[in-house]
């Protein structure tokens, strides 16, 4: 006669594996926090950086000054450039494209800078200015121009 046998997982087994699984996933959670708030600080360094080469790239295009100008405090910053309009008092105005929007950076970034705004000027220069973003992990980037090449660099450290 033979005997059929039924190989399967005792249930004291499956628990053993549902434990194991657990603890390492509870381990695992505070990891997935940081990374997603350190790509976040990535994203928002990036889309800074984007922003500067555009206000530059249409400062040279169109022969007018931009400025990219920031609200550390609320954490925003816009661009707008120089108009011939006597009713705008400083000479600037808003431009009219999706990169004219007031942008808000993430809640859990802020923005370091001695400045208030940053110029473009038709010749493809830049104010020099140096620019800290920073995520409640203290992980920063930073983001310094040269003024006579126009060029924007991102370090993913505090220079």
């Amino acid at each position: 006669m033979k005997r059929n046998k039924h190989y399967a997982f005792t249930l004291i087994e499956l628990l053993v594996v549902i434990v194991i699984i657990g603890v390492l996933l509870a381990a695992a959670v505070p990891n997935f926090r940081n990374v997603y708030s350190n790509f976040l600080l990535s994203d928002a360094a990036s889309n800074l950086a984007y922003d500067m080469r555009y206000a530059r790239a249409r400062s040279i295009i169109e022969r007018k000054s931009y400025k990219l100008n920031f609200d550390s405090l609320r954490k925003k910053y816009w661009i707008t450039r120089e108009t011939s309009d006597s009713f705008n008092p400083d000479g600037f105005e808003r431009i009219k494209s999706t990169y004219g929007k007031i942008q808000t950076l993430p809640e859990n970034i802020d923005i370091d800078t001695h400045v208030y705004q940053v110029m473009f000027y038709p010749n493809g220069s830049i104010d020099d200015v140096v620019l800290y973003l920073r995520n409640k992990n203290n992980k920063v980037y930073t983001l310094k121009t040269n003024g006579k090449s126009g060029y924007i660099e991102i370090f993913e450290y505090e220079k």
